[in-house]
């Protein structure tokens, strides 16, 4: 959201935004040791922090293919993934990366999901952010984690027809230039047009009810079709709608058209329960 906001203000300045996205690292490559001085560096000691040691020490890991299985190794680096710590202890081991930018570039962090964004008014700028980037590999690199650079790519947001544009390179590889990125699970558009997500969203929302319409055929319960509704369609297009609440009237007809389709079904059941 605060993304959002940024590129949004910069926007309707008559900026142009150019976002490096997806720098996205593994929670498999942070370095216990590493963390833990982190931690000391928070201010965590005691018996805290050996309860953090012990918490991340003498695990083993092996594979097993077509029965038969590999010999156990130990597991020097990493934080439990799908654990409450993990994504705690990944946000402070990245935490001092956005001191490593100038002060005019933004690092938004997300879990294991890091963005840079700079405003672009003048050609150097390109330079600027190129350093931010360099900055941030380097950076990585002494922490024992790195960028995919595979899946990073560049959206320049803005209005112009013709945009500021210099090529960037993340370690060394150009970055592909997009016009359209799923950031978080928003369809991002480099107008901030939000239509393409919402053609999305309504299209995902629609086959979802169209599973429930024909399984649920027999159900005659309103308030267990209401619940699945609400569960499986109308999830689908709430996420994350405070960011792109629709205003036009293409889009707001969208989403309606799906909300007219489930009240048609549900009451058409209660209709047929009552006959």
């Amino acid at each position: 959201m605060l993304t959002h906001h940024y590129w949004s203000k910069a926007l309707d300045a008559g900026y142009q935004v150019d976002a490096v996205l997806d720098f996205s690292k593994a929670f498999d490559k942070v370095s216990h040791v590493i963390l833990m001085q982190k931690l000391c560096n928070f201010g965590v000691c005691g018996c805290l922090l050996n309860w953090y040691r012990d918490y991340l020490s003498n695990h083993e890991q092996r594979v097993v293919m077509y029965g038969k299985s590999s010999d156990w190794c130990p597991i020097p680096s990493g934080v439990p993934q799908g654990s409450l710590l993990g994504p705690l202890f990944f946000m402070i081991f990245i935490n001092n990366l956005p001191d490593v930018v100038s002060p005019t570039s933004l690092v938004a962090l997300y879990a294991d999901d890091c963005k840079t964004l700079r405003v672009i008014q003048h050609p150097c700028d390109h330079e600027s952010l190129q350093d931010d980037l360099n900055s941030l590999v380097s950076s990585s690199r002494l922490n024992h984690v790195s960028f995919n650079t595979k899946k990073c790519k560049l959206m320049q947001i803005t209005k112009n027809c013709s945009p500021i544009f210099a090529p960037l390179q993340l370690g060394g590889t150009t970055l592909e230039v997009t016009a359209e990125f799923s950031d978080l699970g928003l369809l991002t558009n480099h107008k901030l047009s939000w239509n393409s997500h919402i053609d999305k969203i309504s299209s995902k929302a629609n086959k979802v009810l169209g599973l429930i319409k024909r399984n649920c055929r027999e159900f005659r319960d309103v308030l267990t079709l209401r619940t699945l509704y609400c569960a499986l369609v109308r999830s689908q297009l709430e996420y994350g709608s405070v960011v792109w609440s629709p205003f036009t009237v293409r889009n707001i007809t969208k989403l309606e058209r799906v909300q007219r389709r489930t009240t048609k079904f549900i009451l058409k059941t209660e209709d047929d329960h009552e006959v």
